[in-house]
């Protein structure tokens, strides 16, 4: 199944190259003032690898989150 999957996304990657390619041609930046962009854009990267880092330190030891779950619910 994992094969099948990865199969699977490089025929949709292969199929929508050359879309993406006239899309990065069109993508322009609207402003170099760096203070005026958000936080999370700014960070994207970073903030998407500690969501997949924490989700899967919470996925193999589930009991620590329940704690904080708890805390918030009373």
């Amino acid at each position: 199944m994992n094969t099948l999957g990865a199969l699977i996304g490089w025929v949709i990657f292969r199929l929508l190259k050359e879309h993406l390619l006239k899309l990065q041609d069109k993508v322009a930046v609207q402003s170099t003032n760096i203070e005026k962009t958000p936080l999370l854009l700014r960070e994207e990267a970073c903030f998407s690898m500690a969501c997949a880092f924490a989700g899967m330190f919470f996925v193999y030891n589930p009991f620590l989150i329940y704690p904080f779950l708890r805390s918030l619910l009373n």
